[in-house]
Formats: C-alpha cells, structure tokens, sequence
C-alpha cells in the first residue's frame, strides 16, 4: 500500500472498527485498508449481524453499508439510534448520491447519525478520511477515549 500524502493517523493510538458489507471480496478490500492504518476490524455481513456485535463489543467507528439483505444500513442506523449509541458511523454504498423520493442515501443516513458518505468504489484515502473524521468526532464527544486505549 502506497502511504498518503498529507493523512497522518497516530499509529500509537489504534483504533477498532466495525465493517458491515454483504459482499465478501469488498468485505475483504476494506479490511486489508484498514489493517495498512494499524486498525483492528470486525466484520458483520449484515446489519443484523452487525447489532449483535455493538450489544457485546465495542468499536471506534463504524463502516457501513446501506444496501444489504435481511437488515440494510437505515435499519441499523435507526436501531443504533434507539439504543442511544454515538458509535462515529460512515456510509459506504454504491448508490450514496442515488436520490430516493428527492434525497439520496448519504443524506438519509446522516439524517439517522452518519457522520460522513462515501460512494463505492472505496479507496485507501476514503478510508483514511473516514478514520480522521471518527477520530474528531470520538475526541470531541466521547471523554472515555478510544476503545484500544481502554
């Protein structure tokens, strides 16, 4: 993996995240990304899945993909809602920009708490800025700091 210029993550402080995608070579794609910015990633294939695991474990950040069977992205998100969770979540979907009843994906998915959206195909900097953006956001809403530190 070739380094980023201008996109400094610690390395001291590693983070955990939480990875939801049906596909699994994306699945597979995501982590290797993450693995190159020192991060520990949980996967889940679906949103299901994916609210079994924030009941018992706890994560940094959350990548998530809207479109999924069985749970898809907005049914988790309202799910995390309800359980009062503040877990930073980015969106990754191929149909982020596709408009639904005059608002797209990433607009709905930040309406539900998303702080970023990203469209697929997702690239080693999408990840990177994800990271940056979970990172502000965990400093300057969660005094009990990173999970890895913990």
């Amino acid at each position: 993996m070739m380094p980023l210029k201008g996109l400094c993550l610690a390395k001291a402080k590693t983070m955990r995240a939480l990875f939801v995608e049906d596909n699994g070579p994306t699945r597979h794609l995501i982590e290797t990304y993450l693995g190159g910015f020192d991060v520990e990633c949980v996967t889940a294939s679906d949103g299901r899945e994916a609210m079994r695991l924030v009941k018992v474990e706890d994560f940094d950040i959350i990548l998530l993909d809207i479109l999924m069977p069985e749970c898809d992205g907005v049914e988790f998100l309202l799910w995390l809602k309800r359980q009062g969770r503040t877990i930073p979540t980015c969106v990754i979907s191929q149909k982020v920009e596709r408009q639904t009843d005059g608002m797209s994906y990433g607009l709905i998915a930040e309406g539900l708490g998303a702080i970023r959206g990203f469209q697929k195909p997702v690239t080693q900097e999408m990840i990177g800025e994800a990271l940056a953006a979970a990172r502000s956001f965990k400093i300057a809403n969660d005094p009990n700091g990173f999970v890895a530190e913990r």
